[in-house]
């Protein structure tokens, strides 16, 4: 599993390792749970656990922040997975499973007035 956020796929930043540490102790058993012969199923109980790892707000601690040249409160405030200010956050969280050429997309309105609702989308991907 990779993850990326505001810097090279290698940077370990602490939201990155934090989402990876959640997906292989929270995510990954209800995936292989969740497996039949034609793919990933996305149960209600997973996409519960990932909404909830991807809402995840715990801040890295001072020595764990990196050092992008942004203040002290700013770089605290990027440091979780899920951000919230009153001027600035995560708008949208997405749930992407590909397999066996079908595509599973959900989009979870973070903000506004939409703000709690899921957008789904499902379909088989052909390759020419």
């Amino acid at each position: 599993m990779y993850t990326l956020s505001h810097g090279l796929i290698s940077d370990e930043w602490f939201k990155c390792t934090h989402l990876r540490m959640h997906f292989y102790q929270e995510i990954l058993p209800l995936v292989r749970q969740n497996l039949d012969f034609d793919g990933l199923i996305i149960t209600p109980k997973l996409s519960q656990a990932v909404w909830q790892v991807l809402e995840d707000t715990q801040k890295a601690k001072d020595n764990q922040l990196p050092n992008t040249g942004v203040d002290l409160y700013l770089e605290r405030l990027l440091s979780s997975i899920f951000i919230q200010s009153s001027n600035y956050g995560t708008r949208v969280s997405n749930l992407l499973c590909l397999q066996n050429h079908h595509l599973t997309w959900q989009e979870k309105q973070q903000q506004g007035k939409h703000m709690g609702q899921i957008f789904s989308w499902s379909g088989h991907l052909q390759y020419k």
